[in-house]
This record gives C-alpha cells, structure tokens and sequence, in this order.
C-alpha cells in the first residue's frame, strides 16, 4: 500500500531441516532482497538474519534465536515483508504494493474504480479492481495498463471490451470499503490487520441485512404462491357449481321433454 514502511515480498512456505531454518518464497521469483538485508518482519514481527541462501525452491533463511524444526514450523504461511529502504529499485520500477488504493481511471479520464489488491501469479499479476459491487481482475500488462502515476495515485487502463465483472456480495462489499478508506489514509497493513473485528463486524451486519432481504423476499414468495393456489381453487369451484348448474338445467329439460 502506498506509504508502507514495509513492503510485503513473499511468504513462508514450510521449515527446512531440523536446525530451524525456514524457506521464503518471494512474489519475485527474481528478488535478491532476502540475499542482503539484515532483517525481515514475519507477520509483522521483526526477526535477524542470521544467513540467507538462494535455491531453486526458494530462499533457505536462517533466524537468529529460531534454533528447531518446531519453532520454524510456525511461522509456516506467515507474510514475509522488508523495510522499503531496503529495496533496490530502478527509476522506471513500481512496487506493486503502491498500486492497492490507487484510483483507475480509463483513457478519456472516466473512473473505473479502485484497485483493491494484486494477485501476484507466477506467470501474470493481477489487478483486482473494485468499482461499486463489481469486481474485475484486470491483467496487469501495458496492453492494458498504459499508465500508472503512482505520487497521484491513478493508474489508467485500457480494458478489453470482453472483460468480465462479477457482483460482490454485502459482505464482500463493506469488507471492501474498509480497505479502500485504510489505503485513503496510509495505514499500513499490519495496522489494518489490527481493526479486523471491526471488519467482521460491519462484514456480519451486512450479511445479515442481505440474509433478511433474501428471507422477506423468499416469504413474500410464498405468500403469493399461497394466493395463487387460493384463486386456482376458487375458479376450479367456480368451474364446479357451473357444470353442477348446467347438469340440473339439462335433467329439468329432460323432465319436460318426458311429460305428455
């Protein structure tokens, strides 16, 4: 997110050995950050490098004070993040964090939303923008992203006409826009991870909202199902007592037709 202090680069992916070491598999498969830093924050808690190795698995990461296959077990699946100070960045590079909170704008200047996270792939990146209840994932290419301004914080796209959008629910929603006033304000990701009760909360009571909907439109349903029956019913006795009507009119002709 844009004015971290800390850059999130990869994950745990498991421990290695039985002396505690860890192996850190980066969002770049190309970063060498982890090869030069002297420490990192695991779950937003800063740990010492003690050394760092490079392998085709990923980064084989020695702690200080991690010394057990049991204690580098639980950092298992943990976000691995460096002091942005610490990145070696050319001018043209853009840290894919930045983009989250960023407004999108298409080629006239028209909004499109706003970019909610990147979904880092080991092919493509992501650009998962939200725009009102609409989610898109946009590929994050220059076919398609033409420009990204990240001090005024607006990256403009070029979409494909054929791309898809699908309606999120309440819940993902206000979960949603919880992200989009944290990225308005700078906080930083660790500090977002602190207000997740509030999150859930306000996620439930929209939950809930939608699951009242759902159960007032499910009864209102019903009850015109029930009234639908009822007037099927009142024309079939309607239908009833006129062929009853017509079976006396034929048998008083008939009593008729027989007296001499």
């Amino acid at each position: 997110m844009r004015g971290d202090n800390r850059i999130e680069i990869g994950g745990v992916a498991r421990a290695h050995g039985i002396r505690g070491e860890i192996v850190i598999v980066t969002h770049d498969p190309d970063s060498a950050t982890l090869g030069s830093v002297s420490s990192i924050y695991i779950d937003g808690i800063e740990r010492k490098v003690a050394a760092a190795r490079d392998t085709q698995r990923g980064w084989l990461v020695v702690l200080e004070g991690v010394t057990t296959r049991t204690e580098a077990e639980s950092f298992r699946g943990k976000s691995v993040e460096v002091d942005r100070s610490d990145l070696e960045l050319a001018d043209d590079d853009v840290i894919l964090d930045d983009l989250v909170g960023c407004e999108v704008r298409l080629p006239d200047g028209s909004p499109w939303g706003t970019i909610y996270a990147v979904d880092a792939g080991a092919h493509q990146d992501l650009l998962v923008i939200h725009d009102g209840e609409l989610e898109r994932l946009l590929p994050l290419v220059d076919e398609f992203v033409t420009d990204i301004d990240v001090d005024a914080g607006i990256v403009t796209v070029d979409p494909p006409a054929d791309l898809p959008a699908s309606k999120m629910s309440a819940k993902e929603q206000a979960i949603a826009e919880k992200h989009r006033r944290a990225a308005q304000r700078g906080v930083s990701n660790h500090e977002e991870g602190e207000a997740t009760a509030e999150l859930d909360a306000d996620a439930n009571d929209a939950e809930l909202d939608d699951d009242a909907d759902a159960a007032d439109a499910d009864a209102a349903d019903a009850d015109d199902a029930d009234a639908d029956a009822a007037d099927a019913d009142d024309a079939d006795a309607d239908d009833a007592d006129a062929d009853a009507a017509d079976a006396d009119a034929a048998d008083a002709d008939d009593d008729r037709k027989d007296r001499p």
